[in-house]
Order: structure tokens, then C-alpha cells, then sequence
């Protein structure tokens, strides 16, 4: 329910941006970045919209000093 809901309201950002910015891209990162659910949905929704999808590696989603250095 919660990936559902994200990634609803992570839709509806990239229809309000894409038309003013045409290369959008996207970064997932923090704590959530580690979860594989979300991330395979946002694939899916990034590939939709044919924009690129940026994360760290999983071991450095955990730890917010790690995650904003990278």
C-alpha cells in the first residue's frame, strides 16, 4: 500500500515537471532507496515516462551522512 502510494504521488510530480523540464531525471536515496519493491516500481514508472532513475548502492541507503556524500 505504502509502494502504491508513492509511487502515485511520484507519477503525478513527473507529469506536473516533464513538460518545463524535458531531461528530468530521477534520484532515490535515504532509507526507502534500499527497499526493492519500491525501486523495481519506479523503474517501471521511470521507463514509462522514458526518464532516468539514479540510486546509490543499497549499503549506502542506510546512513544519511553516506547517502548525501555520495
Amino acid at each position: 500500500m505504502a509502494v502504491k502510494h508513492l509511487i502515485s504521488r511520484i507519477k503525478n510530480a513527473i507529469r506536473r515537471c516533464k513538460t518545463n523540464y524535458p531531461n528530468m531525471q530521477l534520484v532515490v536515496s535515504g532509507g526507502v532507496a534500499a527497499n526493492s519493491l519500491l525501486q523495481n516500481e519506479l523503474q517501471k514508472l521511470c521507463d514509462s515516462f522514458n526518464i532516468l532513475k539514479f540510486n546509490p548502492p543499497v549499503e549506502y541507503c542506510t546512513d544519511n551522512g553516506v547517502m548525501v556524500a555520495w
